[in-house]
C-alpha cells in the first residue's frame, strides 16, 4: 500500500486528498480511489501529511493532518472500513475527530505531520507532532493508552532556539 498527497482534480496544489495505490512487486502499481478526501469541518481544506501505524492485532490506522476553513490544523484518525479487504479500499473517519487540537499556545497554522506512532514497553502509544509555540519550532510528544485520547507531554521532545516569525532574525 502506498498513500500520498494528491489533488484528484488538477496537477496543482489544492484539494489535497490521500491517494492510494497497491503493488504486489513494487514495480507495477494499481491506483485505487483516494483513501481520504476532505469532507468534514476539521479537514475541509485538505487531508495533509500523516502516517500509518499498525495497532494491536495488526490493523492499520492513519493519523493525518486536516485543515479547516481558516487553515487551522488538526490531527485526525481513519481506519479501514473492512480490515479483511486486502485492498483496504474504504477508510472511515473517527467520529471523535479531531483527536489532537492546537491548544495552550500552539500555533493553529503550524500543528502538523504526525509521525508513525509507537508503543513503549509501558504499552502506551506515542506520536510526535510538528508544531510552533511563540514562534519556536517544536516536536511535541503525545501519549495515549487507546490511540484515541491523547495527552501532550509537559516538555517538547525537541525545540529550536531560533524564532521563526516572519521578518524576525
Amino acid at each position: 500500500h502506498l498513500f500520498y498527497q494528491y489533488n484528484p482534480y488538477a496537477a496543482v496544489w489544492g484539494n489535497i486528498s490521500w491517494a492510494h495505490s497497491i503493488s504486489y512487486d513494487l514495480v507495477d502499481w494499481i491506483h485505487l480511489e483516494p483513501a481520504i478526501n476532505p469532507s468534514e469541518p476539521f479537514d475541509i481544506n485538505g487531508c495533509w501529511s500523516g502516517s500509518t501505524t499498525f495497532l494491536h492485532g495488526g490493523n492499520p490506522a492513519i493519523l493525518y493532518t486536516g485543515a479547516d476553513l481558516k487553515y487551522r490544523q488538526f490531527q485526525n484518525l481513519v481506519v479501514p472500513k473492512n480490515v479483511s479487504d486486502p485492498l483496504l479500499k474504504e477508510w472511515v473517519k473517527s467520529p471523535l475527530n479531531p483527536l489532537l487540537t492546537p491548544i495552550d499556545g500552539i500555533d493553529p497554522n503550524n500543528f502538523r505531520d504526525p509521525t508513525t506512532a509507537w508503543r513503549g514497553p509501558d504499552e502506551v502509544w506515542r506520536v510526535i507532532i510538528g508544531s510552533m509555540i511563540n514562534g519556536q519550532g517544536m516536536a511535541l510528544l503525545y501519549r495515549s493508552k487507546d490511540f484515541v485520547r491523547w495527552t501532550r507531554s509537559k516538555n517538547p521532545l525537541h525545540s529550536s532556539t531560533k524564532n521563526w516569525h516572519v521578518g524576525v532574525s
